[in-house]
């Protein structure tokens, strides 16, 4: 028996090193499912491969892209060319260089950036400022981030969702601890995982987990234990009611307009052409108050 129940509106995320992944044996069916798309500049992940099996099954879809320092560009193209190389992202438009910068996105769910970077301990010997130029954090790093975040949405229309946790975001927040303003512009899916305690008293994330300074997340990965646990995968999400309104909402068919009929016009005038030979005109001349009698002209 599980140590933990699933939350409501359960969601699961993977990436490669968890495949094989059967989804349709997933008990229960998950509201929503994300898969690793790409790392960095290069890295593309074979999990991604599992949306059209969700598709299938009905199953809302997403991908994200694992964020790394640097070479912003040549990630925000292997995360689309990876959507694009699975069909969901389509009618795509490219530049002088090939590469993308227009394209329909096909997932309910909106493109997603994991940002969990933080810089390693400072190796022995090296100099602080050397440190600094190789693992920058704050200003630098939020830069790129907002960099990677920018041409996603100039390229599907689509504001992305941030993945992260207070953690990791303290990293890009600046040197008065400030974190940058524009944060609050996007959804936001908060990692908190409740080791100390029992994790069915929190149905709804804990405050503590929200991004700082924002409202509730639209997403809670509240754990990463999940087949230890007997579940199905590792990564165990929930989602907002109002969040899963919305993919219900991207999901539906667009409607397809009725026909216009053409309004009923009225029938056309016969052609009427008249032709006068002679007109015989009757009249009554009156006199001194005395009528005459009728005189008639023929013209």
């Amino acid at each position: 028996m599980p140590a933990y129940q699933l939350k409501k509106n359960i969601g699961y995320d993977f990436y490669s090193e968890e495949m094989p992944i059967d989804l349709t044996k997933a008990d229960p069916k998950p509201g929503f499912v994300v898969a690793k798309a790409s790392q960095g500049k290069c890295d593309k992940d074979r999990s991604i491969s599992l949306l059209a099996i969700a598709k299938q099954l009905g199953i809302f879809r997403g991908a994200y892209h694992f964020f790394e320092l640097n070479d912003v560009t040549p990630q925000v193209q292997n995360y689309l060319e990876q959507m694009a190389s699975i069909g969901e992202l389509v009618n795509l438009t490219r530049d002088g260089t090939g590469a993308i910068i227009k394209g329909t996105w096909l997932p309910e769910m909106e493109p997603i950036l994991d940002l969990e970077y933080e810089p390693p301990v400072k190796p022995f010997g090296m100099s602080q400022s050397k440190y600094n130029n190789l693992y920058p954090t704050g200003d630098p790093v939020a830069y790129q981030v907002k960099f990677w975040l920018n041409v996603v949405e100039g390229v599907t229309g689509l504001k992305p969702m941030i993945y992260s946790s207070v953690h990791f975001l303290s990293f890009i927040a600046n040197a008065q601890g400030n974190l940058p303003a524009w944060l609050n512009d996007y959804r936001h899916w908060s990692a908190g995982y409740l080791k100390s305690m029992y994790v069915d008293n929190y149905p709804t994330i804990p405050t503590v987990y929200n991004f700082p300074g924002a409202g509730a997340s639209d997403l809670w990965q509240y754990a990463d234990d999940g087949r230890s646990q007997g579940w199905f995968l590792n990564d165990l999400n929930t989602a907002s009611d109002g969040y899963m309104a919305v993919l219900a909402a991207r999901s539906a068919p667009v409607p397809v307009p009725a026909p216009t009929l053409p309004l009923p016009q009225p029938p056309a005038a016969p052609d009427v052409s008249v032709s006068i030979s002679s007109v015989t005109v009757g009249y009554i001349v009156t006199v001194n108050g005395v009528a005459q009698p009728v005189q008639t002209i023929t013209k």
